[in-house]
């Protein structure tokens, strides 16, 4: 008889296996992106409707989704936007849809270690493909060549669900180190430095572990890296326009690195956009601030949030976010697996101050899962109590 839990396995693994493949045939990427975000947004109404006693309880949150999925169907819906990015339009409000949902389902998701460990054994998979294909098969065709950029994001999130994976099958953590030494030598090899960031951020959250106990710690790190986030561009638009303005790409030649890579002018282009529509934002591709840049991509998770569906959409998933943290008082202090789930979450976070990955398909699955595997271990240990 299928159960709640079996129903809510049977439903992650649908997206795990399609976000997998998906990140795996990096050629495909682009193909297969949009049919991707209807399959997890199918899949997530899945969750809801199999979890919705659960949901009922947090009432609140409840609430809060639901006034924060208003406001994108208007950002549709207004007529804001150029006729031929409707499509855009529409993918971008279900990138938005799926990631309320992952916040309204976190409390209510429930698996035993078992269901985890399948789960995460899958982007393994996905790995064992994508350096077997980028590292030894086209090496041995032509030893100077290495990857797309794009895929040290893959990378990423793959190491870390294998990382977890090792964690709660209790291994030792030289196999932690080890992973980790791996992706830091990928990252820095294909010139990464979003993927370089993540990485020393997972690594020194998990060596200042027994430092970092008090919830207030927790809530502050996580509103300090999503406002931090917008901070950070704000910053850089300004040092461009104010200070930085002449080419200092000369000092980076030697790391073939310049100082702007572009992102300055998505960002000048999307606060341009937020300042006309505070409300409501731009919408993905709406508006196109100049000939070369246009806000397809924003390089930037949280401006991604907030310049594209306005001020309220963030503040009110932020407020969601702040709510969910507030369960997991106790199974923070308690279990090292769902701390490591939770810097594996910030260091997500820190990767979003460069990429717009952390909150739309493929990625926003093993972002969100994170979360799952605590509130997971969270309720199986009250329930053992």
């Amino acid at each position: 008889m299928l159960n709640k839990k079996f129903v809510s396995f049977l439903a992650l693994l649908v997206m795990f296996v399609f976000s997998t493949v998906v990140i795996s045939f990096y050629p495909a990427y682009t193909l297969f992106i949009r049919s991707l975000s209807l399959i997890l947004f199918f899949m997530n109404c899945v969750l809801l409707i199999v979890n919705l006693p659960d949901i009922y309880r947090h009432k609140i949150l409840l609430l809060l989704a639901l006034l924060a999925c208003i406001f994108p169907f208007f950002t549709l819906s207004l007529g804001f936007y150029r006729e031929q990015y409707f499509l855009d339009n529409m993918a971008s409000v279900m990138h938005i849809y799926n990631l309320i949902l992952f916040i309204i389902l976190t409390p209510s998701i429930c698996l035993p270690d078992k269901y985890i460990k399948v789960l995460l054994f899958i982007p393994v998979i996905g790995l064992i493909f994508l350096i077997s294909y980028y590292h030894i098969f086209d090496f041995i065709v032509s030893p100077y060549f290495w990857p797309p950029n794009d895929v040290v994001k893959s990378y990423f999130y793959m190491f870390i669900c294998l990382i977890l994976w090792n964690s709660i099958s209790k291994s030792s953590n030289f196999w932690t180190f080890l992973w980790l030494i791996v992706l830091f030598v990928l990252s820095y090899r294909i010139e990464c430095r979003s993927g370089l960031l993540a990485t020393v951020c997972f690594v020194l959250l998990c060596v200042f572990d027994c430092w970092i106990t008090n919830p207030f710690i927790y809530r502050s790190i996580l509103n300090g890296l999503v406002i931090g986030s917008i901070v950070f561009a704000a910053t850089y638009v300004y040092l461009y326009l104010n200070f930085f303005r002449m080419d200092l790409s000369w000092a980076f030649q030697e790391a073939g690195k310049g100082v702007f890579s572009g992102r300055e002018r998505i960002w000048l282009e999307l606060f341009a956009g937020l300042k006309e529509h505070p409300i409501l934002g731009i919408g993905r591709e709406g508006l196109v601030w100049s000939i070369s840049w246009n806000t397809g991509d924003t390089h930037n998770s949280a401006m991604y949030v907030l310049c594209l569906f306005g001020m309220p959409v963030a503040i009110i998933l932020l407020t969601m976010l702040n709510r969910v943290f507030s369960y997991f008082k106790l199974i923070l202090q308690k279990d090292i697996v769902s701390r490591r789930a939770l810097y594996a979450f910030f260091s997500m976070l820190v990767m979003g101050f460069f990429e717009s990955n952390v909150v739309t398909t493929p990625f926003v699955i093993f972002t969100f899962f994170m979360l799952f595997i605590i509130n997971s271990r969270n309720r199986n240990y009250k329930v053992q109590k």
